[in-house]
């Protein structure tokens, strides 16, 4: 394969729509949209709804490593973390605009590799890849992608009350234990495989919980969403500071894969469920009389509600029960923050 100096950017341009992007044979329904080929993507919402717009940032070297993520792998990632936060609305994605930034002796297969993850989950969750830019970098990579959704109702983070559930469909802290496996390879290989797989999967290709943004925007009453992409602390702070509450949390969702890998790491588990972060499952707060509504729901596309904690009347700071089973103060400052 040659690199990306040798193709040039339009030779990467025509390969893509080649692949991707020029008859869409996966969406023959809809012929006024119009995707890769002109300065910007056209297309027509549902009348009545209301449109979503996310964009995330990926650079080599904070968000990734290029010797320890398959191109593919990444490819997936880079879009799973925006439809989470698309599932995080209640809502469902339309379609994707990819901004690459690389080097000119980047292999083209690796790019192709890359689309081609892309591009897998785009076909599984129904989301068009439309577009973008690429551009050369003197530096590392560098990759920008921007995804349109929609909702009828949007599940907003301010709309939990005192006294809601806090609840989680998914593990806590799997993915970080994911990362040390991929890091510490070596030490990773005496652990049980299953769970050494497991931690990898959840790492390198979350899924991102549409089906489960559906089901409960499906409900028809008030909950609090959010994703959880940067540790639960810091998720239940975000929902804290959003209406003034305190949340405390009564337990964590650890799986057995977590805890064993955490062991051979020297490493408290919940510590990686609370400031891990990229679990990218859903955290959100409901009244309790909505519970066994928002149980049910769930149970029937196979996702158990995982209840930890409450939202209480305070200011916006985030508990924990201790070993005493008495609430303690997270301090904010084990939180996942950027430029810090």
């Amino acid at each position: 394969m040659p690199t990306l100096a040798e193709l040039g950017e339009w030779g990467l341009i025509a390969a893509l729509r080649e692949r991707y992007g020029a008859a869409n044979p996966e969406f023959p329904d809809a012929p006024d949209f119009l995707g890769i080929g002109d300065d910007a993507t056209v297309g027509t919402l549902t009348p009545g709804s209301k449109a979503l717009t996310t964009v995330d940032l990926l650079i080599e070297g904070v968000h990734f490593r290029r010797h320890t993520t398959s191109p593919e792998d990444l490819g997936w990632k880079a879009l799973a973390v925006n439809l989470s936060d698309i599932a995080a609305m209640g809502g469902t994605p339309r379609w994707a605009v990819i901004g690459l930034a690389a080097p000119g002796d980047t292999d083209a297969d690796w790019v192709l590799g890359f689309y081609a993850g892309l591009h897998e989950l785009a076909r599984a969750t129904g989301t068009r890849l439309a577009g973008g830019d690429t551009v050369g970098s003197p530096g590392p990579v560098m990759i920008s992608v921007t995804v349109v959704g929609e909702t009828a109702r949007p599940l907003l983070r301010s709309d939990a009350r005192a006294g809601d559930r806090l609840f989680v469909t998914g593990p806590c802290g799997l993915a970080a234990a994911g990362l040390w496996c991929m890091e510490n390879p070596d030490r990773a290989n005496s652990l049980d495989r299953e769970y050494v797989n497991a931690a990898l999967d959840a790492q390198r290709k979350p899924k991102p919980q549409l089906n489960a943004a559906r089901a409960i925007a499906g409900l028809g009453v008030r909950v609090a969403l959010l994703d959880n992409s940067d540790g639960l602390a810091r998720s239940a702070r975000l929902l804290a500071e959003a209406n003034g509450l305190d949340v405390r949390l009564e337990q964590l969702p650890l799986q057995a894969a977590t805890r064993s890998i955490a062991a051979q790491a020297a490493i408290d588990p919940r510590v990686w469920a609370l400031t891990g972060g990229e679990d990218y499952n859903l955290v959100g707060a409901i009244a309790p009389a909505d519970v066994p509504a928002l149980e049910a729901a769930l149970s029937r596309i196979g996702i158990p509600l995982l209840q930890i904690g409450a939202l209480i009347e305070g200011p916006g700071r985030v508990w924990m029960n201790g070993p005493d089973d008495q609430p303690h103060e997270l301090p904010g400052d084990g939180d996942f923050e950027h430029f810090r």
